[in-house]
């Protein structure tokens, strides 16, 4: 008998041997050798990316598993969703995002039609928190800190990037590029787009540190002269690339995106689809002209088909942004915002939306200096005169008594705290001369409100509370009664949109925030010179 469980002991040692030491494929190997998440080091309170589950919940004891993911809306992978569009599973896309947060919304919803129209999977990629210093490691944030993610998997196939990886094993062996760009403007893209996701596009040479290029990612001083050493170029006609690139359209070309089917015509399981952002020119649309030769139920039932323009496209693109809406959390935190500080004593939620964009260090140094254009002269000029906090406080102080509003609130990036600070001065001092029973809230008022009622989330980085207070702004805005919105702001287009499709809320009254401001400006200035033309 002590010989029979000898040899029981004997075997299920050998078996968990053999099951510790069984080689994995070498994709991933490299995949666990290779792959990180940039850490956040603006707090030490941050969670740790790149650990797992249950290793970020043990560094937290205090905390527990739903307060961790407070700032985020968990999406249901186990929740089997029947998509309206089955796309091939056998073939994935996988988008790579630019700019900021916006305009990667914008981005990926494009990344979303492109998919129906190849019928290609699509992969949910990175997103990245706002940063104005482009020498910075960008931060990393979920999908579903972004969008409701389940509510997309409604419309089409989607899977996670973990799995993609496994899918892909992992390789990008086709890059889809947006823009009409050649190899060399992913020397630096496809490194870093490897190390944040495990997905790699580009060739190594033998033998290279990849701590090394790590490290230089981490620093945050990528240049493509950097990161050309470390690139295997010897393959033919030089390219490190593992497989084909597919250049785009032009940007801002008149072509339907319907060519999309020929220009990235391709059998490769996985594709790269390389900085997607408006290469198209398309609006969302809920109608179609009347003498259109297809319906809009034709368009939705068969987009593959049907849609042969970009008119048609624009149909979809507008269920599209009804499937990325934002996340629950962000709109549960939105909903008690107003039921605290905008309901009248009927329970009515009546208040202006104000979003003014226009701060010197990003706006306008990137669209009026960086990448100054003469058709945005005229618009420059205009903001720049509009820069004067008395003027935007009594402008938005006549219009919300003019509508018989109590209550206005003012959206703006974390940059403007002294002049929104000098302008709510400037708007309480008005209204108590002026007589009008008018309250005004701004930023500031909605971070206390987010960080008093998170106080025992761990993710209380400046990344994320700015990226969370971002998005319940724009929430706020979408449902306002008044929305005075930002000329070239796709934050502001998104909230318009969202107002007018989703809310459904008449646009008849919004206005250009500018426009009204310098309607002030050119009023105060006619008083004083009439004034003046008295006392002479």
């Amino acid at each position: 008998m002590r010989r029979k469980y000898f040899w029981y002991v004997i075997s299920f040692c050998l078996t968990l041997f053999y099951w510790r030491n069984a080689r994995e494929p070498a994709w991933r190997q490299h995949y666990q050798q290779i792959y990180f998440k940039y850490p956040d080091t603006s707090s030490s309170e941050n969670i740790r990316t790149g650990e797992s589950t249950s290793e970020v919940y043990r560094s937290y004891p205090n905390v527990s598993e739903n307060e961790f993911t407070c700032f985020g809306s968990k999406t249901n992978w186990a929740k089997t969703i029947e998509p309206r569009y089955r796309l091939n599973p056998h073939r994935l896309l996988v988008p790579n995002l630019i700019n900021g947060p916006n305009n990667q919304i914008i981005g990926f919803q494009q990344s979303v039609l492109i998919a129906i129209l190849l019928n290609r999977t699509l992969v949910l990629p990175p997103f990245y928190y706002h940063t104005t210093d482009p020498m910075k490691p960008k931060n990393i944030a979920k999908a579903d800190e972004r969008f409701n993610v389940d509510e997309l998997r409604k419309l089409v196939s989607v899977i996670s990037m973990d799995e993609a990886v496994k899918v892909c094993e992992g390789k990008l062996n086709a890059v889809f590029h947006a823009e009409m760009q050649r190899e060399i403007s992913l020397v630096s893209a496809l490194p870093r787009f490897h190390f944040e996701t495990g997905l790699q596009g580009a060739k190594y040479r033998d033998g290279v540190n990849i701590d090394k290029l790590k490290e230089l990612y981490r620093s945050g001083n990528v240049t493509d002269d950097a990161v050309r050493p470390f690139l295997n170029t010897e393959g033919q006609n030089g390219s490190f690339l593992f497989g084909r690139l597919h250049p785009g359209l032009q940007h801002g070309s008149s072509k339907d995106v319907t060519e999309v089917k020929s220009i990235y015509k391709s059998t490769a399981r996985c594709a790269l689809y390389q900085h997607p952002f408006r290469q198209f020119g398309l609006r969302a649309a809920d109608s179609l002209p009347s003498n259109w030769s297809r319906t809009q139920e034709q368009i939705r039932e068969n987009p593959g088909s049907n849609i042969k323009t970009n008119t048609d496209a624009a149909v979809l693109l507008s269920d599209i942004k009804r499937h990325t809406p934002p996340p629950a959390h962000v709109l549960k935190m939105a909903k008690q915002f107003v039921d605290n500080h905008f309901k009248s004593a009927r329970g009515k939620a009546d208040y202006v939306a104000v979003h003014w964009r226009y701060d010197p260090e990003d706006f306008l140094q990137y669209l009026c200096v960086e990448h100054s254009q003469e058709k945005r002269s005229s618009m420059c000029s205009n903001i720049k005169r509009a820069m004067n906090h008395t003027a935007l406080a009594r402008a938005v102080a006549k219009l919300a008594a003019d509508k018989g509003v109590k209550f206005a609130y003012v959206a703006s990036p974390p940059t403007m705290e002294n002049f929104m600070g000098q302008m709510k001065q400037e708007f309480q001092s008005f209204v108590d001369t002026s007589g009008f029973n008018i309250k005004i809230v701004t930023s500031e008022k909605l971070k206390d409100f987010v960080l008093h009622g998170k106080k025992k989330c761990s993710q209380k980085s400046d990344d994320i509370i700015n990226d969370v207070i971002s998005q319940v702004e724009s929430v706020l805005c979408s449902d306002s009664s008044v929305f005075l919105w930002s000329v070239q702001s796709t934050w502001s287009s998104e909230a318009r949109f969202r107002r007018k499709f989703i809310a459904k809320k008449g646009d008849r009254m919004d206005q250009n925030i500018v426009q009204l401001v310098l309607q002030e400006v050119e009023g105060t200035k006619s008083h004083r010179k009439a004034r003046n033309g008295r006392r002479t």
